[in-house]
């Protein structure tokens, strides 16, 4: 499991919601959801953003350091 994997698993623990509400607020289907948060589907550049804006996060916080240096956020 990669580290995005990991932390959005753990954001959705700490917010005590299910990866079918995330996929309610972003605007995503339950099975690419489901893809999103097993690593097998690569994210759209609106759905990292809308998982940004629901968790309410910094890029880094959620994609550990592959975002570092791209955003000043």
């Amino acid at each position: 499991m990669n580290v995005f994997s990991e932390n959005l698993k753990r954001f959705a623990e700490e917010k005590d919601v299910t990866l079918r509400e995330i996929a309610e607020k972003i605007g995503v289907s339950d099975v690419r959801m489901c893809k999103i948060a097993n690593d097998e589907t690569p994210l759209r550049p609106i759905e990292i953003i809308n998982l940004l804006l629901y968790f309410d996060c910094k890029p880094t916080e959620l994609f550990g350091n592959a975002f570092e240096g791209y955003f000043d956020l």
